[in-house]
């Protein structure tokens, strides 16, 4: 029976000597002193038992028979080799130096390099490792996790499945996450790598004889994907992958697409058609148009109302600016013929009501006298309240519209002056909307509404109840939090720091304020770094070097500080985001008071950061080092200013 705090003890170490590995090279000497302290706790191990297992599962580790989890160092470890899709390890008698080195430079690799390898288990068999063994999961086993992971191995095995050219089992499975985490991909990722969507497709042709029924669904989920971020439809080559896949779906699956995307949720979006409109052939667009006829007559109650015959007119006059084929332009204009608003009456008040108030909006558009249009105003802030006691966003939205465009189009100072009373009555009462109906708001309408609004009715209280309320899942929350009370920041950082309690929901958090991007929200991230512990203060530095704002005296601290880890990062993010600043960061790491090489095993560790960051510039300062006489490990001194040029490519 191993004792606890023996385990405890080699846990510990062992976590240190995991981060070592992933920061310096293998033969380097913080590496090689943190694996040298691990291996003896481990020995003292493997004479009680031999050999020494760790089961793994999402969220603990098994020793002996015992779960150990929640504690944050066992829930760190689990996570990291779950997700690197490690079931177990065995180490056994024998394991040396040199083995459990390496082994350790695996498994601190980064999910990319560990998948061009195939796995752990593979990678440790070609550097053959003897003593210790790794059983590992099924790719497959790890997708529909929470995280960002399971993109990384989504993109792995579509790739597998590209060169091997077969539909395999992990492809199966994979296919079920299919919808989920394809949207995890941004446009920014496609356009980063434009052969992915490309290799998708191609993976999805194999499916096609092996399970129709999942090419189907798999292929609607693609396309509409596409549409939805269409902004990396740019490349000839992409666009020409996506034509000839669609010649592979048939005719009714492809109205399907259409008429879910688009009219079946009252989109009314011209590019889908548009779309359509280039790359599919007369035929298979004369079967769509048929579709969305049917579709619509099927549906004709649902569509018979002012609003949807309005959209719909709507979206045929902006074909006059679009490439779109006449049997779309046809097949629409006259289901718009066919809509008939008059028989809607016998929906009832809703329909009636709705009816009256677009035609007080109507009247507003049309009436150029001033007197006039003042009665007609006043019967519109009548219904007003009601629309925002109910929360209709369509309906203040377009009272909105119709006064902007008034304002705008008429030349009556008059006109001008009552349409922008009425608006100035209006915004104060779209923050009411926002805070109570905020998960019925499209991002349109959000970003429509949040921009008329200068300051806040409420209180900061009122907002921070509303973040904690959601579990700190609303970013656009936390945005008008930020946008409002820019001064309460502090006020945000100390709920935060109250309300998080679990690794998981810390990471939501600072990924929300990474993807505000302000200067607010990075402070309030430098705010959490100082209470962090150290993998979450990892994690936050790996997020900031996916802002635009920097805070370089936050960064100075770091680089000034004693932990090599965080230097690495920190250093990351001035060369990603502020490369101006990297001969001073340079300075501040080399330039560090040195009397006598008394401080030389820091110094190593900078340059090995250094090295690690890929900072070309500091080559002439490292050079100077290397000329340097010191009293104290002047040998090994040079040979990490040796090993870092060599390294940046500047030994010659």
């Amino acid at each position: 029976m191993i004792e606890q705090e023996l385990i405890r003890e080699f846990l510990k170490q062992f976590r240190v000597s995991l981060t070592n590995a992933g920061m310096y090279f293998k033969e380097h000497p913080v590496l090689l002193r943190s694996v040298d302290k691990t291996k003896d706790i481990l020995e003292k191990i493997l004479f009680v038992a031999n050999p020494f297992f760790i089961g793994v599962t999402p969220d603990s580790l098994l020793i002996e028979g015992e779960r150990l989890t929640k504690d944050r160092l066992y829930v760190d470890l689990a996570h990291h080799f779950h997700c690197r899709k490690v079931k177990s390890i065995a180490f056994r008698k024998g394991v040396n130096l040199e083995e459990l080195s390496t082994f350790l430079s695996i498994v601190a690799a980064p999910f990319k390099d560990i998948a061009r390898a195939e796995s752990v288990k593979q990678w440790m068999l070609n550097a053959n490792i003897r003593y210790i063994e790794a059983d590992e999961l099924d790719y497959s086993e790890l997708l529909g996790e929470s995280g960002g992971e399971d993109k990384d191995i989504w993109k792995f095995l579509i790739e597998k499945a590209y060169q091997k050219k077969s539909f395999s089992l992990d492809l199966d499975k994979l296919s079920e996450h299919f919808g989920k985490i394809i949207y995890k991909f941004s446009s920014g990722d496609l356009k980063e790598d434009p052969s992915f969507v490309p290799k998708i497709i191609e993976t999805l042709y194999y499916m096609r004889d092996k399970n129709p029924k999942r090419f189907k669904n798999c292929s609607k989920t693609l396309v509409k994907f596409i549409l939805d971020r269409n902004e990396f439809l740019t490349q000839e080559g992409i666009v020409n992958k996506l034509k000839g896949f669609l010649k592979n779906i048939d005719d009714d699956t492809l109205g399907e697409i259409i008429w879910e995307y688009n009219f079946d949720n009252k989109k009314f979006d011209p590019f889908s058609l548009e779309l359509f409109s280039k790359l599919l052939g007369n035929d298979s667009q004369e079967a769509v148009a048929n579709i969305i006829d049917s579709r619509f007559t099927a549906n004709k109650e649902k569509f018979s109302d002012a609003e949807t015959k309005s959209r719909l007119e709507e979206l045929i006059s902006s074909f006059n600016n679009t490439v779109i084929s006449k049997v779309y332009k046809d097949t629409l204009s006259n289901l718009l013929g066919r809509i008939d608003t008059k028989g809607s009456f016998s929906l009832g008040y809703e329909y009636i009501y709705d009816n009256y108030i677009y035609s007080l909006l109507n009247l507003v558009c049309l009436e150029d006298r001033e007197l006039r249009l003042e009665v007609i105003v006043s019967a519109v802030i009548k219904e007003l309240n009601k629309a925002v006691g109910i929360r209709d966003v369509r309906l203040v939205r377009y009272i909105i519209e119709v006064l902007d465009k008034k304002i705008q189009e008429s030349e009556d100072n008059g006109i001008k002056k009552l349409c922008s009373d009425v608006k100035s009555r209006i915004i104060p009462l779209l923050e009411n909307i926002i805070l109570n109906n905020l998960s019925a708001l499209s991002k349109q309408d959000m970003a429509f509404f949040s921009s008329l609004i200068s300051s806040s009715r409420f209180s900061a209280e009122t907002y921070i109840t509303k973040i904690v309320e959601s579990g700190f899942s609303e970013k656009r929350l936390i945005e008008l939090f930020l946008k409002f009370f820019p001064n309460n920041a502090k006020l945000l950082f100390d709920v935060i720091r109250d309300n998080i309690s679990s690794f998981e929901s810390s990471r939501k958090v600072i990924n929300i304020l990474k993807s505000i991007n302000t200067a607010k929200a990075l402070g309030v991230l430098t705010d959490i770094f100082d209470i962090a512990n150290p993998m979450l203060k990892m994690d936050i530095l790996r997020v900031m070097q996916d802002m635009s704002v920097i805070d370089e005296n936050f960064i100075s601290k770091i680089l000034k500080g004693r932990d090599m880890f965080l230097k690495k990062e920190a250093l990351a993010i001035i060369v990603m985001r502020a490369p101006h600043l990297q001969q001073k960061a340079v300075k501040s790491l080399l330039g560090i008071f040195n009397p006598l090489g008394i401080r030389n095993s820091v110094l190593i560790g900078n340059i090995a950061v250094i090295a690690e960051n890929n900072v070309t510039e500091a080559a002439d300062e490292l050079r100077a080092i290397g000329k340097r006489y010191y009293l104290w490990r002047m040998g090994e001194l040079r040979k990490a200013v040796r090993q870092a040029l060599e390294r940046l490519g500047k030994d010659g």
